[in-house]
């Protein structure tokens, strides 16, 4: 039965909007990337060093490893407050989650394809994943530097905008900075003296409140920026170089970089230029940083590789599209299976960790050499070359998304989380803390070991820095290296202040090894010893 006036008419579903499932997708996969991880990775690196330092700078004592960069300032604020890693981490994340957002409200200057691309790039990078979760004092460095990108490259930028952008490069680190010198360097936007006077007076403003340390620290003229830039060479914030992580973690991002920078350096967007201006900037920091233990300079130049490759990547899109299938699919399927019979041998040969026989050398060059021609008639034709963007994509995918994911899952075997600061040595400040306070006597560190307990040994109040342990000593810290101090018993046990992942990098088979198997590369202790006063 039916109502006078009723229609029988059934409304038509709604239609879903696939774009913007794909952008609520990415951002998905973006910000729980930073939480889980900031979540399960333990505190390392240049994390470890940083927080090292604004742990000192919160109780008052002046060290090198407190870098007044807003984040340092804020971390001691949040010290002074809670001894836990956790609020500097939560400040962190909640920061790099602004990306995704700032990317939808620029999608129109970037494109929305390419605002996506760049998205999903970003949420599955390692470098931005490992410093967007982590507490080191370049942690806002990535998001406020895209921040400054896209309003600097938009052309939508006011006085006030500049003036932002300005404080911001003063009190952040390198990033930020590089997107300014490219901006200066080749933006279209014609510098006027209100401009400049904008922008300086912001990066003035933010450089005077580092002087000052944010309150923490010693009170000394600085620019964060070139502090980090510094100490990046200087200190060791990781264990392998910076050219072990580049090859481990940001080859795909470079190979891609290969493509899209030829084609990027013809196009005529300002976002683009400024974004490959950056990366020049970036990519200099990186060469300098080369032996340098510095992942730093690495993360800081797969930033704008994110940026530039994820721009370019619809034009790809569009281009496969227009290649004529029936020609390059037979010539990419030769040289697919080509490529996995050679991976094959490869994995075989890294596996028992030596080369093959002669056969073997043999087979190896005759699937590379299948796989080279198949590839060299693709290049050939101009027609055909577009579908090699697709091998490109998956290239990229496979070696980015283990690494995301090691790190997602606590980085136990990642080169890119070490030195590592181990549960087992909060629990041996604990131990040491219980016995002092009990009368027993006091801790003794040996001096070579005060920068390695500044971090677990954080809230223990008067430890004592002696080269000759006094008989009034509790606990005893010492090198393994050094003899036993005298009147001191050995606490057996396997102890040890940090914790260091080796980088897979002596050989291509090594790294092959790793890559197939990341438990080929598992974290050791570096080794201290613990003694005990003797009982009469």
């Amino acid at each position: 039965m039916t109502l006078p006036g009723a229609s029988n008419r059934i409304p038509p579903p709604r239609s879903v909007n696939v774009r913007q499932l794909a952008w609520l997708l990415a951002a998905t996969v973006f910000v729980l990337t930073r939480v889980v991880a900031a979540l399960n990775l333990p505190v390392f690196g240049a994390e470890l060093v940083h927080l090292s330092g604004a742990w000192q700078a919160s109780i008052g004592v002046d060290d090198a490893r407190f870098i007044p960069t807003l984040f340092q300032g804020l971390s001691a604020l949040q010290l002074e407050f809670s001894s836990s890693e956790a609020g500097p981490r939560v400040m962190a994340v909640g920061v790099s989650c602004s990306v995704p957002v700032l990317l939808w409200l620029y999608r129109s200057a970037l494109g929305h394809d390419g605002a996506l691309a760049i998205l999903l790039l970003l949420a599955i990078e390692p470098f931005s994943v490992a410093f967007g979760a982590t507490a080191s004092a370049i942690a806002f460095d990535g998001p406020v530097a895209i921040w400054v990108l896209l309003i600097l490259g938009s052309g939508r930028s006011n006085k006030l905008a500049l003036a932002v952008s300005g404080f911001a490069g003063a009190v952040c680190g390198p990033a930020v900075l590089f997107v300014l010198l490219a901006w200066l360097s080749v933006g279209r936007t014609r510098l006027t003296l209100r401009t400049l006077a904008a922008l300086l007076g912001g990066f003035i403003a933010g450089a005077g409140l580092a002087s000052f340390g944010f309150g923490f620290g010693p009170v000394t003229p600085v620019v964060p920026a070139l502090s980090l830039l510094a100490a990046g060479s200087e200190q060791a914030w990781s264990t392998g170089t910076t050219l072990d992580l580049v090859l481990l973690y940001s080859t795909p991002l470079l190979l891609a970089a290969v493509v899209a920078v030829p084609v990027a350096v013809r196009r005529r967007s300002p976002l683009l230029r400024l974004a490959l201006g950056w990366g020049a900037f970036a990519l200099a920091w990186a060469l300098f940083s080369i032996p340098s233990h510095n992942p730093a300079a690495a993360a800081g130049l797969t930033l704008p590789l994110c940026v530039v490759t994820g721009f370019m990547a619809p034009r790809a899109v569009r281009a496969i599209a227009h290649v004529r299938r029936a020609e390059a699919l037979p010539l990419l399927a030769g040289a697919a299976v080509s490529l996995v019979l050679a991976w094959a041998v490869l994995a075989d040969w890294s596996r028992v960790e030596r080369t093959g026989d002669a056969s073997e050398q043999f087979r190896l060059a005759l699937y590379l050499g299948l796989a080279a021609i198949f590839l060299a008639v693709l290049v050939a034709r101009p027609v055909l070359r577009p579908a090699l963007f697709a091998p490109l994509a998956f290239a990229m995918a496979a070696l980015l998304l283990p690494g995301a994911a090691g790190l997602v899952a606590g980085g136990t075997s990642e080169p890119l989380v070490s030195p590592i600061s181990p549960a087992q040595a909060r629990k041996l400040r604990d131990l040491a803390v219980a016995r002092r306070d009990a009368g027993e006597g006091d801790i003794v560190i040996h001096p070579s070991l005060q920068d390695a307990i500044t971090w677990p040994f954080r809230g223990s109040g008067v430890v004592v820095v002696a080269s000759v342990a006094p008989k009034s000593a509790a606990i005893v810290l010492w090198p393994t290296s050094e003899p036993a101090p005298e009147g001191f018993v050995i606490v057996e046990g396997n102890w040890a202040l940090t914790r260091t992942i080796r980088a897979p990098t002596a050989d291509l088979l090594d790294s092959l090894h790793w890559f197939l198997d990341r438990n080929t590369v598992a974290s050791q202790g570096v080794s201290i010893s613990v003694y005990t006063r003797e009982q009469p």
